[in-house]
């Protein structure tokens, strides 16, 4: 097991008990294997997955410190 992986498996058994508290959060492992931006492409992804499969509306919170996901940001408004 790669260490990325194994410290994934780490946080998903430390936070099993409090799933009902991160009801909606998961993680997701992003190996990027010396590429950029592999986590922000997956974060526009699943956003863009979860507009279309929630057409009539929905909210999404993006707590963000770049511009990475302004143009996303732009048309979902």
């Amino acid at each position: 097991m790669s260490v990325g992986r194994n410290v994934v498996a780490q946080l998903k058994a430390a936070l099993a008990p409090h799933g009902k508290l991160l009801s909606g959060c998961h993680l997701v492992d992003c190996p990027h294997v010396g590429r950029k931006e592999v986590a922000d492409k997956m974060i526009i992804v699943d956003a863009m997955h979860f507009v279309y499969m929630h057409m009539k509306g929905a909210t999404l919170c993006f707590i963000i410190g770049d511009v990475d996901y302004a143009y996303l940001l732009s048309m979902l408004k």
